[in-house]
């Protein structure tokens, strides 16, 4: 098995999260294709910044990571960029 046969496996699935991440966060479906972009063309570089939208306690934090996984996405702004 070559190592392209993994990724064309991977990325024939990369985008169906797309659809089940955007309704919660928009932006993390415009960082989940730059992911499934990443794995499908071999020797590029990803660049992922997650920025907190608001101050918020790492307790709290945990405790909504706990609860709601996707809404703790939403308390970011996340970009993600794909190069050579």
């Amino acid at each position: 098995m070559s190592a392209a046969t993994p990724r064309a496996r991977h990325s024939s699935t990369a985008s169906k999260p797309t659809e089940q991440i955007s309704p919660a966060n928009p932006e993390a479906g415009t960082a989940v294709d730059a992911v499934a972009s990443f794995i499908e063309t071999p020797g590029q570089t990803l660049v992922v910044k997650v920025t907190p939208r608001a101050k918020v306690p790492l307790m709290q934090l945990m405790q909504l990571f706990n609860a709601d996984p996707e809404g703790t996405l939403a308390q970011f702004n996340i970009e993600a960029s794909t190069g050579l």
